[in-house]
């Protein structure tokens, strides 16, 4: 062989050699995307479990990121916050951005999901007294921790949007014993907090009206329970992407920024979210929404 006919396939060859290293060198870079028990957003319980609206969206996400290696951990909203905080590239997409969170985390530029605010959740006795006391369309939780014998009980790491965790905040100060703080068990579900609450340890929670109802219907012996506004309630709460600030979770919401179809997908996570709405939370949702837009 000729020194000239060697070169010329050592210069065919070498390039197409080096793609191969660089392919091997360059794996799917892996995301763990951190799951709640959280109906009808995410459920991993019970008949609908894998069929939330937010599970639908996860789902045609990664499938549209094949660069990443994806991997779904079911966690509680405490162990999520952890994991957060920690090396392991770690992703969700139900999270609401507070301060503190962006401290360790790094959300997409745009929300794709807005929700309806959570409710004072009442057991029917402690409804019929708020209710006879109500003088307005919204109940004041400060008013009624403060100054009436009633209990809240709610996970602590669950967040309720800025605007009243800003009053649960303050109502610790004011009356620390008003506010009771149980352990999550298993996957965030608060089931067990319901349970609790049926069985007369404190009266009042926090929670959305579309939640408690899917819970009940497929836990028919809970109570019904009342809802009342909470007054100051920021009135519809944005949910992000977000990752903690490894480099998979920096480039992951990097490509979600850039990813075509986002706005679609969004738009059919709305929709989807629509179909648990009653009547007259559908109508008040769709007055709200073009506002955000």
């Amino acid at each position: 062989m000729t020194w000239i006919r060697f070169a010329a396939l050592t210069l065919f060859w070498l390039p197409i050699a080096l793609l191969g290293t660089r392919a091997k060198a360059d794996p799917p870079q892996p995301v763990h995307w951190l799951v709640i028990d959280f109906p009808p957003y995410e459920i991993r319980t019970g008949p609908d479990s894998g069929r939330g609206v937010m599970d639908r969206y996860l789902q045609g996400l990664m499938e549209r990121l094949p660069q990443f290696q994806h991997r779904i951990d079911v966690v509680g909203f405490q162990r999520r916050d952890a994991l957060m905080k920690t090396a392991q590239p770690s992703c969700t997409v139900s999270r609401f951005m507070t301060p503190e969170r962006a401290q360790y985390a790094v959300s997409a530029q745009r929300p794709h999901l807005f929700l309806l605010p959570p409710r004072l959740v009442a057991t029917r006795k402690a409804g019929d007294e708020l209710r006879a006391a109500m003088d307005r369309d919204t109940i004041s939780l400060s008013q009624v921790l403060n100054q009436r014998q009633y209990t809240l009980g709610i996970y602590p790491a669950r967040r309720f949007g800025e605007a009243i965790d800003q009053q649960l905040e303050a109502i610790r100060a004011e009356r620390l014993a008003a506010i009771q703080d149980y352990r999550e068990i298993g996957t965030g579900s608060i089931i067990d907090l319901l349970n609790i609450m049926a069985r007369g340890r404190f009266e009042l929670t926090l929670a959305y009206t579309v939640e408690v109802e899917y819970l009940r219907r497929n836990h028919p012996d809970l109570p019904p329970m009342d809802y009342f506004p909470i007054a100051g309630a920021t009135k519809l709460l944005p949910l992000y992407i977000a990752c903690n600030k490894t480099p998979e979770g920096l480039a992951l919401v990097q490509a979600v920024d850039q990813l075509s179809g986002q706005e679609e997908a969004a738009a059919q996570a709305q929709r989807d979210f629509e179909t648990w709405l009653t009547p007259e939370e559908k109508r008040r949702y769709d007055t709200l929404l073009p506002k955000t837009k």
